[in-house]
């Protein structure tokens, strides 16, 4: 396992590089047992702004059980439009 603090770096600043080869691996991201990493991935693809992203936000959307983790991915989805 890689360490946490060092996936968020480097998420961190794939969001601000907006870079949307990122965006496979971001996706995975967002279903880390981190929640950190998992807000952290969001918030870059919200960044990136591809919109190939929203399926799988949406999806998140409806599985997760974290609220707050639930509203970032909301905000994620509406940075996408």
């Amino acid at each position: 396992d890689s360490d946490p603090r060092l996936v968020l770096i480097a998420v961190d600043a794939l969001g601000d590089m907006e870079s949307r080869k990122a965006v496979p691996e971001l996706l995975k991201l967002i279903n880390n047992k981190d929640k950190k990493i998992r807000i952290s991935a969001i918030y870059a693809l919200g960044d990136i702004g591809d919109k190939s992203a929203a399926i799988a936000l949406s999806r998140l959307v409806e599985v997760e059980k974290d609220s707050e983790v639930k509203r970032m991915a909301l905000e994620a989805i509406s940075d996408l439009y």
